[in-house]
């Protein structure tokens, strides 16, 4: 048998708008952590803040980030998801790069035939319902909406609707795909 890496354990993190603030922090952290602000200050509300235990990053806190820490962050998440990919073979990885890419543009397709439908029909703007259906993260589709000054609001309502859909209904859905494989018939 094929010996597989030991896969990383994901780092939690959130990103939240509270009362016009944005924060975003990623990783574990405790009281007994040094903090240090490394951009910025607390006092404007505009920082970027490191935790560290005995010279080891624990974790990281910023208000506003600033355009670095959140490009930073994208690329720390992007590595976690390609370090998942060590040790395959290489037409192996072949193929799931084709899949994904045949499916991403099934979607976006897909998303596209249904907003400009429901854009003639119902009346929405077809870009707003486009990156309502597209699929994306919630964050970055939201980004697009307000750099477009399209409706952001109704985009991130239908991302939250779809993620918890998906949440509460992917595993129902995988049940029953289960059990019709494992019943005689």
């Amino acid at each position: 048998s094929r010996l597989l890496p030991e896969a990383f354990a994901p780092v939690p993190y959130f990103w939240s708008d509270q009362h016009g603030l944005s924060i975003m922090a990623s990783g574990i952290t405790a009281p007994r952590d040094e903090v240090r602000v490394v951009h910025g200050d607390l006092q404007s509300n505009r920082f970027a803040a490191i935790y560290g235990l005995r010279g080891y990053l624990t974790g990281v806190v910023a208000a506003q980030p600033p355009g670095a820490l959140v490009a930073a962050a994208q690329v720390v998440l992007g590595a976690a998801i390609g370090a998942r990919f060590v040790g395959m073979a290489l037409p192996e990885l072949g193929r799931v790069v084709l899949l994904a890419a045949f499916v991403s543009l099934a979607m976006v397709l897909v998303a596209a035939g249904a907003a400009f439908g429901l854009a003639a029909a119902a009346g929405f703007p077809a870009p707003a319902l486009f990156l309502a259906l597209a699929p994306g993260g919630l964050a970055e589709m939201s980004l697009i909406a307000l750099s477009f000054g399209s409706a952001a609001a109704f985009v991130s309502t239908h991302h939250v609707v779809r993620i918890v859909l998906i949440v509460i209904l992917g595993p129902l859905f995988f049940r029953l795909v289960v059990a019709r494989r494992r019943s005689p018939g």
